[in-house]
C-alpha cells in the first residue's frame, strides 16, 4: 500500500496505466516511461520533505517492492537522471532535476485549467493532471497556462466593474 499522504502531495499516479509519446520541444526525454517520471518526482518530493531519499523511502512512497524500485533507480542512473550511493543516498543530477521541473509545471497549468476553467472538482483535476503530464506538449501545457490566466483576469475585471 503507498503512502497515500505522500503520493498525495506529490501528484504521483502509482497505478495507473499510460501511453507513452513522441514529446517535442521538451526536456522530457523519450526514453524515460511515465513510472520513470514518477520515481523522478518521488525522489524531489522525498528529498525536499526528509531531507535525504534512499531506495526503501522510494518504494515506500510509490507502492511499490524495494526490488522494483532498485530497478528503477538502476535506470535512471544509466539515464544520466539520478546519482547513487550503494545503499545509500538517491539524489537528482542537474539533467533529472530539469525533467521534474518540467513535470511540475505541466501539472500546475493542467491542475489550474481543469479546475479554475472547467470547474472539475479539486481531487478529480488532481487524479487527471497527474495523468495527463505525461501526454501533452510543452506547448499544450504553456497554452493552458495561458488561457487559465486571461480567464482569470477578465472574471477579476468583472467582478471590479
Amino acid at each position: 500500500m503507498p503512502n497515500s499522504y505522500i503520493s498525495i502531495i506529490m501528484g504521483i499516479c502509482t497505478k495507473q496505466k499510460y501511453v507513452h509519446m513522441h514529446r517535442k520541444n521538451s526536456a522530457l526525454p523519450r526514453t524515460l516511461t511515465p513510472k520513470l517520471e514518477n520515481y523522478l518526482k518521488a525522489i524531489y518530493f522525498i528529498q525536499r520533505r526528509e531531507g535525504k531519499a534512499t531506495v526503501k523511502k522510494i518504494a515506500l512512497a510509490l507502492g511499490v517492492k524495494v526490488p522494483s524500485a532498485s530497478e528503477a533507480v538502476k535506470r535512471l542512473m544509466r539515464a544520466g537522471m539520478i546519482r547513487h550511493e550503494n545503499y545509500g543516498e538517491v539524489s537528482l543530477t542537474e539533467k533529472g532535476m530539469k525533467v521534474v521541473k518540467e513535470l511540475e509545471e505541466r501539472y500546475r497549468s493542467i491542475l489550474s485549467f481543469l479546475n479554475e476553467v472547467l470547474g472539475i472538482d479539486q481531487d478529480l483535476a488532481a487524479k487527471e493532471s497527474c495523468i495527463l503530464e505525461h501526454l501533452i506538449s510543452k506547448e499544450t501545457a504553456l497554452r493552458m497556462a495561458s488561457l487559465t490566466r486571461k480567464l482569470k483576469e477578465k472574471r477579476a475585471l468583472k467582478s471590479c466593474s
